[in-house]
């Protein structure tokens, strides 16, 4: 699906804080070393200098283009639909086709968990129970507040709190250690007997 070419009533952008980072530490490299090539064009110009110039006018391009583009990503609300700007397909929904809002974002600590595991999730349940669930990443606990008591409001549901502690698939669980097998007296002594 296409974005909208409306203008929406109400834009909240989504955008994580180690995203940020990235993007502003990742801009001011190209600028960086923008600064350098036309100081190497300058002083000491040659072919080699030359073709970094042409390519860090590339790459300003592309910074450019990938910071407007993050900074664009977000919760659009119009008057009778909301859209996540970020998502291809799928991403537009009809305030009265929505029954139940949940958004789950995990925060425990832990040192064995990826950045993917702590993604914030909205699960929109339908009239029709069907569930559409989108990842809206890695978002501050405010902004996940902010965003499902908006959508809550608008699709007159009633707003539960963002849950901290998602429920997990126990199928998903795998038990790293083979069963303890009980041993009967004899194998114990047999065993036994090898030690001496």
């Amino acid at each position: 699906m296409k974005p909208s070419k409306e203008r929406p009533e109400k834009f909240i952008r989504i955008l994580s804080a180690p995203t940020l980072a990235i993007i502003l530490l990742a801009d001011l490299a190209v600028l960086f070393f923008a600064g350098f090539a036309i100081d190497r064009l300058i002083h000491a110009p040659s072919i080699l200098v030359i073709i970094i110039a042409v390519v860090e006018v590339f790459a300003i391009v592309v910074s450019v283009l990938v910071t407007k583009q993050i900074f664009s990503e977000g919760l659009a609300l119009y008057s009778d639909r909301f859209e996540f700007s970020g998502i291809d397909d799928g991403g537009s929904i009809v305030y009265d086709e929505v029954a139940d809002i949940t958004c789950e974002k995990d925060t425990k600590a832990s040192l064995v968990k990826n950045f993917s595991d702590r993604h914030t999730f909205l699960t929109f349940e339908t009239k029709t129970h069907d569930l559409r669930t989108v990842d809206i990443g890695l978002v501050s606990m405010r902004t996940a507040e902010s965003i499902t008591r908006e959508l809550c409001k608008r699709c007159g549901v009633e707003y539960k709190k963002v849950n901290t502690a998602p429920k997990k698939n126990n199928s998903a669980i795998i038990d790293l250690e083979p069963p303890q097998e009980s041993k009967t007296e004899e194998n114990s002594d047999s065993d036994n007997s090898r030690l001496f």
